[in-house]
């Protein structure tokens, strides 16, 4: 059987989720695959990824005519249909599925989910979410996909980004959701959360597929709080000076206090970033100018939040782990960690001979206790 992941998620809900069915609580038994069963199965599964659709769900329909409450056959069956544009079957047949007591519950609510965001229904979509919830609250799955809905689909930012935050507090090592989260921070406005996300998602897999575009939405986030420009606009736009970045960065953040008072953290934001750029026309080597950056932020990060947000998520889920590692003096290891698919001149020789370093640090970050819910 695949796994239904949230990276497969994602893009099945990229392409496509208003009042939820009345879907009951699951009560019934699914039947036991039998090893034959799961052979056909595994055999409908290579059509599928053939894009052998029809093959495939004749294999599936050939293990539910003799067994018809097997819950595997069924999700690869409505998923199939999903991928085949076929959404109102994929529909039906994850529906039945969800009455089924299995693992599969929170995938089958995913694939209703994302029938009804690509029939071009996404308030439905959110409710299904919603209703999957209720029975699997630990399903982090459903809460990062039902933030891309209310990304990609509704247009809603801030009950992305709470979806996103329970996403990663059900599930702190998961790469895409960190990626995703300092995605809307940034784009919402955020500046010091997006760092931080985006920071936590490179400690986690910065060699992973989403390693590159993680690490340069990191990087914009560090040009002293300019928005990134499209790629051929820089030679039509003044760059501007460290007044104006102030002045943009301070327009933007006002009033984005929820998530904690990073004050400190955003004035030095733009001069760090001038710093940064001095030292590589002085010639100074760019990690080590990055280095430097890194470590004079994670400076002006609050030691000990207070007010109103002081419970914030990233208050108390992100903040923690970067005030440490800056204690451990990790922030080298972390940069160079950090920028490994960059191509950052001298980042692959320091961590080859550097590996007991940045083994130390991975193991610390490996040890770390998240928050739980």
């Amino acid at each position: 059987m695949r796994h239904f992941t949230a990276a497969v998620s994602t893009a099945l809900l990229l392409c496509c989720a208003t009042a939820a069915f009345a879907q009951r609580a699951p009560s019934r038994v699914p039947a036991k695959t039998t090893p034959e069963q799961e052979a056909i199965i595994r055999a409908g599964v290579e059509l599928h990824d053939k894009g052998q659709f029809d093959d495939a769900i004749a294999k599936y329909r050939e293990v539910l005519d003799k067994s018809p409450t097997d819950v595997t056959a069924m999700f690869e069956l409505a998923y199939t249909y999903l991928e085949k544009k076929d959404f109102d079957k994929s529909l039906a047949t994850a529906r039945e599925g969800a009455q089924f007591q299995s693992e599969l519950l929170p995938m089958f609510y995913d694939l209703m989910a994302s029938s009804y965001d690509s029939k071009g229904q996404p308030q439905q979509a959110i409710d299904t979410y919603k209703q999957g919830i209720t029975f699997a609250p630990d399903a982090s799955q459903l809460y990062f996909n039902m933030a891309v809905t209310y990304r990609e689909s509704l247009n809603k930012p801030d009950e992305a980004r709470l979806a996103l935050e329970k996403a990663a507090s059900l599930e702190p090592l998961h790469p895409g959701v960190h990626v995703l989260l300092g995605q809307v921070f940034q784009s919402s406005g955020y500046t010091a959360p997006a760092f931080l996300a985006l920071s936590t998602f490179l400690v986690i897999d910065p060699g992973g597929s989403q390693g590159i575009p993680g690490y340069g939405l990191w990087r914009a986030v560090l040009k002293g709080g300019v928005d990134p420009i499209p790629d051929g606009a820089m030679s039509a736009m003044p760059t501007p000076d460290r007044a104006m970045r102030n002045t943009m960065a301070a327009k933007r953040d006002e009033g984005k206090k929820d998530e904690g008072d990073f004050a400190a953290f955003e004035t030095r934001l733009a001069p760090t970033y001038a710093a940064f750029m001095e030292k590589l026309d002085g010639g100074t080597p760019e990690i080590q100018a990055l280095i430097g950056q890194i470590n004079e932020l994670l400076a002006a990060l609050p030691a000990k939040p207070a007010g109103p947000a002081a419970s914030s998520f990233v208050n108390r889920h992100y903040l923690p782990f970067f005030i440490e590692l800056r204690q451990h003096n990790f922030v080298e290891p972390f940069v160079y960690w950090a920028s490994q698919r960059a191509p950052v001149p001298g980042v692959t020789d320091w961590l080859t001979a550097n590996q007991p370093r940045v083994r130390e640090f991975l193991d610390w970050a490996s040890k770390y206790t998240w928050p739980t819910p």
